[in-house]
């Protein structure tokens, strides 16, 4: 049985012209008998009057009765309406929509196309996925390198994205439209009919636009239906009053009709979206995919609270394979407009904002904050006000307590758990209630007058950064005169390329009284880190470093929203200012000459990204918290310890990893290898083979690759031997050997460390441009005793008998797992794999760790399909000579390079 559809009328709407009749018949005989599993009606709208190239219609087509109609076609209903030309396609179908309150699907079509069987079907498969305007064909709006409309024709030929707010959907091989797309205001027919009256495809869509309805392409490539045979030698509107530049008439008219309506005409729209797809589109010069996937989840996840995209989530042009163009619909909010009629009065990116302020002792100072915050805001947001108090004593709690407010509030009521804690428990809370944008405040913040909110996401949404940070520069000046030089003034702003963002620092000197996060920010960056800074300092110039690491905003000119000292100002700017801690001696050991050096250490450590939600050990009520759950786990959310494998004569491969975990939000350690080559390992190496190859023991021996990887009746010596049966030693050269000991050193350095997991990888690992989300969803289903987790391996066989797959994304390889380039490892499993390596008589993967994983075959998992593949073009190991096989497209080993390749471009960088 069908599930239910979320609409409940499919109308096939089209118009022509009297001349046109015979090719009209051979139109409209492909649209009845289309092979559809949705029901749908033919709506002909035909007119008595003259128009343009229409002479009109005394009468209803003789023929129209007589066609016979598939099985899905419900009728054919011949509609006279005023002539309005190339409107009466769909206007008249909205028209009677609106005054029914009804939301059909449309789809328009035109009279000298033959359709194929399946056209309708296809477009509204299309639909169900994305839920906005779909069209077989269209152009992609262009604009000149000074952000004006580029002419019509450069339309044309703009590559074409497969889902954009820039596409314009062309109506000759059909265009599907809900009525809920479009407000009252596409009705205006007089102005139409004077400012575009042949360019309909524009009026429809500068009305979707000012809602943020992107718009799916199919054919991108232009491919074209056939034209009907009666139509060979007709003349076109666009032919005859276009073709000649009326259509860049029309939109210089709509755009001044929009700009006098709305107050935004539709150009700063697709500014944004075209600056937001370019910075999304590289970061470091990378595809911009796994970084961004994080955010998408939260964007989809908004969507759905708000009755849309509700397909989305498993659409295969959706998570499957994110690109800019699809972020971009999502970051803009379409979800909070597609349902909605009327054209909002300015069409907002972000709706759910929180305010987080921490405070302690200090009620005057928070009693102003939330005075001001209130009286300020844009009462147009879904707003929270989150306040964590510390435990203060002089009535901030009563005050907070008792406190009115037209702003939801929640109060945490912290103990000591200082600024840090503090600001990760306002975090906590936030992702339990869900939001698009925090800002966070220190209590002695004051608003000085309404905007500002407004102020900062026109920046963040303009610039691309989401982590602005305020930066009062009266206080600047009078803080660096008092400190560091008396005749120091203000250096000139630096201004981003959007215009809407101002440096007058960077990111080592920014502020933490007031800044921005975002869930992506969050999934991205983790946590504040409370273990390196309990008390005081540096805590926030430790996560704006990380942010800026992350891309989130600029490091020599750390960015915040340009003109803000206009709006905020905070109580240091007073006389008789208070401190938020007392001088005691916790807080003096923070300002220890060597207390300082630690800490800067850890801000300028240049690969620190990811703080996990463990490392905080806040205390939220008095009590250790682990925090509330955010759904969302990280690599160093699992891991005590990632280690890089890394040869000290390898710097180049060092740094390409280090590209990777940047753009990924990865902590890590390079382990440096133990090179091979090295004089004393190359002798005891020489002194391994000139020991000769280890012979069979016993009759029984393995003849079988099946027997060497899964019969566990077999001894380890007996796996030896079968590896050395040709005459060669099965460890096989000097850099395998070196690898072998490189492990055994990292196994010992993570026991003796104390750690209870660490996920160990090869410097050549590439990782899957999914990964964060794809990590995410494949941890969170590993049960609580496993042992080994690889995140990648090469699989030779599929067979059942040979891998046990656990739901969709993990499996047992029962030890028949090949390379050993990301490999998670628990305690336990560090330790059997130690002693096991020991023996240094078989390559670690096919030797120690395949023993592993066919002894514990059911607390030992691969993730399917792989997170982490290796690059390869070469090996300083030389494992494996199989590595080849994964440029194939359909290899054995199940992935998809193409998956990879956003992390080989930056490898090659």
């Amino acid at each position: 049985m069908m599930p239910a559809l979320p609409f409940d009328k499919v109308i096939v709407s089209l118009t022509t012209i009297a001349s046109r009749e015979q090719s009209l018949r051979e139109t409209v005989a492909s649209l009845v008998e289309q092979e559809t599993k949705y029901p749908y009606e033919v709506r002909i709208h035909v007119s008595r009057d003259a128009y343009l190239l229409d002479t009109g219609f005394a009468c209803e087509p003789t023929w129209v009765s007589s066609l016979s109609l598939g099985s899905k076609c419900t009728g054919i209903n011949v509609v006279f309406t005023p002539n309005t030309g190339p409107y009466r396609k769909l206007l008249p179908v909205l028209e009677e929509a609106f005054s029914t309150g009804s939301d059909p699907v449309i789809v328009t079509c035109d009279d000298d196309t033959i359709y194929p069987d399946d056209w309708l079907d296809r477009i509204i498969d299309v639909y169900l996925t994305c839920r906005c305007i779909v069209a077989y064909r269209g152009h992609t709006i262009a604009l000149t390198e000074s952000g004006d409309f580029a002419p019509y024709t450069r339309w044309i030929t703009e590559p074409k994205p497969l889902l954009s707010l820039r596409n314009l959907p062309t109506g000759k091989d059909g265009v599907l439209y809900r009525a809920s797309m479009f407000n009252t205001a596409v009705h205006d027919i007089e102005v139409a009919m004077k400012y575009a009256p042949t360019s309909d495809d524009l009026w429809f869509r500068w009305h979707t636009i000012g809602s943020f309805i992107p718009c799916r392409i199919i054919n991108t490539q232009n491919d074209k239906f056939r034209s009907t045979t009666s139509f060979q030698d007709e003349v076109s509107l666009w032919e005859r009053f276009n073709s000649s530049g009326g259509n860049d008439k029309a939109v210089t008219a709509l755009e001044e009709i929009f700009a006098q309506r709305t107050g935004e005409a539709n150009i700063s729209r697709l500014r944004a979206v075209i600056a937001e797809a370019s910075r999304l589109s590289k970061i470091d010069g990378v595809e911009a995919y796994a970084p961004n996937t994080a955010y998408i989840d939260q964007a989809l996840n908004t969507a759905k609270r708000e009755r849309s995209f509700e397909r989305l989530f498993n659409a295969p042009d959706g998570l499957r394979r994110i690109s800019a163009e699809t972020y971009e619909f999502l970051q803009i909010g379409l979800g909070l407009s597609l349902q909605r009629r009327g054209i909002p009065a300015k069409a907002l990116p972000y709706r759910k904002l929180i305010m987080g302020v921490k405070t302690w002792n200090r009620v005057d100072y928070v009693r102003e904050f939330v005075e001001t915050f209130i009286s300020t805001r844009n009462p147009r947001y879904d707003w929270t006000l989150i306040i964590a108090d510390d435990g203060s004593t002089d009535g901030t709690l009563e005050y907070l307590r008792n406190l009115q407010s037209p702003v939801p509030i929640r109060v945490i009521e912290n103990q000591s758990a200082y600024a840090c804690g503090q600001f990760n428990s306002i975090n906590d809370v936030a992702v339990e209630l869900g939001f698009d944008v925090c800002f966070h405040a220190d209590d002695d913040i004051i608003f000085v007058k309404p905007g500002w909110d407004d102020l900062y996401l026109n920046a963040m949404e303009r610039s691309g950064f989401q982590h602005l940070v305020y930066k009062n520069h009266e206080q600047h000046l009078e803080l660096t005169r008092r400190q560091r030089d008396a005749n120091f003034q203000l250096p000139p702003e630096q201004i981003d390329a959007s215009g809407t963002c101002s440096s007058i620092v960077d990111a080592e000197s920014c502020g933490g009284a007031f800044y921005t996060v975002t869930p992506e920010v969050l999934n991205r960056v983790g946590y504040a880190d409370e273990i390196n800074f309990p008390i005081r300092g540096q805590w926030h110039i430790d996560f704006t470093m990380r942010c800026v690491r992350a891309g989130f905003n600029g490091s020599a000119h750390l960015y915040d929203a340009r003109g803000s000292n206009d709006y905020i100002t905070s109580w240091e700017s007073r006389e008789g200012y208070r401190c938020s801690l007392p001088w005691n001696d916790q807080y003096k050991k923070t300002k220890n000459e060597a207390e300082l050096a630690r800490r800067w250490a850890v801000v300028r450590e240049p690969h620190r990204i990811y703080v996990p939600q463990r490392t905080s050990k806040r205390k939220v009520n008095g009590h250790a918290s682990p925090g509330l759950p955010r759904g969302f786990i990280h690599l160093n959310d699992v891991f005590d310890r990632v280690y890089v494998i890394n040869l000290k004569r390898r710097p180049d491969r060092l740094a390409a990893f280090s590209r990777q975990a940047r753009a990924l939000g990865i902590e890590f350690v390079a382990f440096e290898a133990v090179d091979g080559s090295r004089a004393d390992l190359a002798r005891t190496y020489a002194d391994y083979v000139a020991g000769g190859v280890v012979k069979p023991d016993g009759e029984r021996q393995i003849q079988f690759s099946r027997q060497f990887y899964l019969d566990r009746s077999f001894t380890e010596a007996d796996r030896v031997a079968y590896l050395e049966r040709n005459g060669k030693k099965a460890v096989a050269s000097q850099g395998a050997r070196g690898y072998l000991e490189t492990y055994i050193a990292i196994l010992k350095h993570a026991l003796g460390n104390g750690y209870e997991r660490v996920m160990i990888f090869d410097d050549d690992a590439l990782f899957h441009r999914d990964f964060v989300v794809r990590f995410s969803v494949t941890a969170s289903r590993l049960p609580a005793d496993w042992r080994v987790f690889m995140l990648g391996a090469m699989q030779f066989n599929w067979d059942p008998t040979w891998v046990k797959f656990v739901g969709d994304d993990l499996y047992h390889c029962m030890g028949s797992s090949v390379a050993s380039h990301a490999v998670g490892l628990t305690r336990p499993a560090m330790e059997e794999l130690l002693q096991h390596s020991l023996r240094r008589d078989m390559p670690l993967d096919i030797g120690a760790l395949s023993y592993l994983q066919r002894e514990h075959a059911h607390e030992c998992f691969v993730a399917y399909p792989n997170l982490v593949i290796q690059e390869s073009t070469e090996s300083d190991i030389n494992t494996s000579s199989h590595l080849d096989e994964g440029n194939h497209k359909s290899n054995r080993f199940r992935w998809t390079l193409e998956d990879f390749e956003w992390t080989k471009q930056l490898i090659e960088q």
